[in-house]
């Protein structure tokens, strides 16, 4: 039909509608006649029946964008709860950090590893990462090309709703950049304050110790104080009381006679020493000049001082060593290293005329009585030329203890008396200077006496009549009165 037939099928209700200039609306009276306007009835029916049709089309796509929308809900319902997770394990980790605030633990020792602080701090690390991560590609991916991610929204997603996601998107990164910031400024607080704790910990640690270490060293001293004091007063009673019986001694035996002996004796050489030093260099090679050199330094201590010697007056140890001689002395004595400073205290009441001494150094006092310099290894007396041979702390300055034993037995009466005065320090080692690794004591001395392994060795010349031990810190003084055993 050429005007105004029916489209074919398959077009669009509206293809077929002629498009003709409009005309201008005639007037009333110049209205088209019925029939022409019945004719054009069927079109307008035509058109209005095609009008749902354009509904139909606005209804899918309408459904269409609903569909993306709600996709995109559930992307950023997802985003929520991720997020939403994020701060749960935030609010755990500061749950975390209270406990530690409130354990108070200590800090492990330097150059240990603290598991603790290192692990809370690598998981802050490791899920600040993954949060940073995970989120800024989610948001980069949907931001920068939405189409890619939902490739069916190419076409008919209106501009405003793409928009809208955008900004949905954009709300969400903000968000996660603000508690990837919380979660980073939280780790370093938890850092600080666990570095806080370590160093209080550590400088509470050594203010323990120090004031560990000064209670222990201000007890030692008191300690030591005290026992100090009563070691000196129960020296000071031992020495009052060997007083007394020592004058009781006296007064007993005030009447009797010199000891035979005191006639009969010849007076030695008075200076001996060169001889006995070539002596001692050909016996001794190895030991002598540590022995020479102790000698020395020796020598240097009593031009110093006069106070610590055995013949000092005053001290209560010489005192009591003063009341063993005057208790067991008899007849004519020999002080073997009777030293420098003239007659010795504990021999100041004893007859000068019955006294001989033996010394390697040179007296600074002139001596009244007889005296010669040598060495206790070869002493210049006939055998048993004395009733009582005394040794006041000199007995550790021989080269050898066992020739000086031996010497000190041969010039000894068979009924007499070797009065001994040794310090002894607990623990020290035997006296071994044949041995490959010996090493001299200290200073003054090539070893110290212990009464564990001497009293054992005494045995072999002597047996001990009575013993008195002044206890002390870190040496004892004891002093023998010991009885010559009979020669084979």
């Amino acid at each position: 039909m050429a005007d105004g037939g029916f489209p074919e099928s398959g077009a669009s209700p509206t293809a077929g509608l002629p498009r003709a200039e409009p005309e201008p609306r005639p007037p009333a009276q110049a209205r088209p006649p019925l029939w022409r306007r019945m004719a054009r009835l069927p079109l307008r029916l035509r058109a209005l029946l095609g009008v749902p049709e354009q509904f139909g089309v606005l209804a899918y796509r309408t459904s269409h964008i609903d569909a993306r929308l709600d996709g995109v809900e559930q992307i950023a319902a997802a985003m929520r709860g991720e997020i939403a997770a994020m701060h749960a394990q935030l609010h755990r980790l500061a749950e975390q950090q209270a406990v530690f605030h409130a354990a108070a633990r200590p800090v492990p020792s330097r150059g240990e590893p603290d598991a603790g602080t290192g692990g809370i701090a690598e998981l802050k690390r490791e899920f600040a990462a993954q949060l940073a991560f995970s989120l800024h590609d989610m948001a980069r991916t949907l931001l920068e090309d939405p189409a890619r991610s939902w490739p069916e929204a190419r076409e008919g997603l209106p501009r405003a709703e793409l928009d809208q996601v955008r900004t949905e998107f954009a709300r969400l990164a903000d968000a996660h950049y603000d508690t990837k910031s919380r979660l980073i400024d939280h780790s370093a607080t938890v850092a600080a304050n666990l570095e806080e704790l370590k160093a209080l910990s550590g400088q509470t640690r050594d203010l323990a110790n120090h004031l560990n270490d000064s209670l222990h060293t201000r007890l030692n001293t008191i300690e030591n104080l005290r026992l100090s004091g009563l070691y000196l007063q129960m020296h000071d009673v031992l020495a009052a009381l060997l007083r007394l019986r020592a004058d009781l001694e006296a007064a007993r035996e005030r009447d009797q006679e010199p000891h035979a002996m005191a006639e009969a004796a010849c007076p030695a050489p008075r200076d001996l020493l060169g001889d006995h030093l070539r002596r001692a260099r050909q016996d001794f090679p190895r030991l002598f000049p540590l022995w020479e050199e102790r000698l020395q330094a020796t020598k240097d201590a009593f031009v110093a001082t006069k106070v610590g010697n055995a013949a000092h007056a005053g001290d209560p140890r010489s005192e009591v060593f003063r009341s063993v001689v005057e208790i067991y002395a008899r007849g004519r004595v020999l002080d073997v290293g009777c030293g420098v400073f003239g007659r010795p205290h504990y021999l100041s009441r004893y007859p000068a005329e019955l006294i001989a001494g033996l010394d390697p150094l040179a007296p600074v006092e002139t001596p009244d009585f007889e005296f010669v310099r040598g060495m206790q290894e070869y002493l210049p007396w006939s055998d048993g030329a004395f009733a009582t041979v005394i040794s006041a702390t000199s007995l550790d300055h021989c080269l050898s203890l066992d020739r000086s034993l031996a010497e000190i037995r041969r010039v000894l009466a068979p009924d007499g008396r070797f009065l001994l005065w040794i310090d002894s320090v607990p623990g020290a080692p035997l006296f071994t200077p044949e041995a490959a690794d010996f090493v001299p004591a200290d200073r003054y001395l090539l070893f110290h006496f212990d009464t564990a392994w001497f009293e054992p060795m005494l045995d072999r010349w002597f047996e001990i009549a009575d013993r008195v031990e002044l206890f002390g810190l870190g040496f004892n003084r004891v002093m023998y009165c010991l009885q010559a055993r009979a020669t084979a």
